[in-house]
């Protein structure tokens, strides 16, 4: 009914509860306990939230959360596997393609201290 989502790049386009459901069952694929009509039933519950929310626009990083929070109560190996697509170390949502790499300590033989 007219809801857009903005993706990463900042553009919109109509929400499609399909290609959703195409993402579950990439993150739930090879897991014999979580059926194709459970991942229906989370897919189309996200969509009647966000339906019912009343708003015409939507982030993309709210349906990751509203992913997450369904799959973790059907499968939690699922739930890891759609959070580390989408979430950084501290399991906030990345707004990012890539994640920025934090900086590494040296690594090897200590610096030699200056006299």
């Amino acid at each position: 009914p007219g809801l857009k989502v903005t993706k990463r790049d900042g553009t919109n386009e109509p929400f499609d509860a399909d290609k959703l459901l195409v993402a579950l069952r990439r993150v739930c694929a090879h897991r014999t306990n979580v059926s194709d009509d459970d991942l229906r039933r989370i897919s189309r519950d996200i969509e009647a939230t966000l339906v019912d929310g009343g708003r015409k626009s939507i982030a993309w990083s709210d349906i990751v959360g509203l992913a997450l929070d369904r799959l973790r109560n059907v499968d939690g190996i699922c739930a890891q596997r759609l959070a580390a697509n989408y979430t950084d170390e501290s399991g906030a949502v990345r707004f990012e393609r890539e994640a920025k790499a934090a900086p590494t300590p040296q690594l090897g033989l200590p610096l030699p201290e200056e006299d």
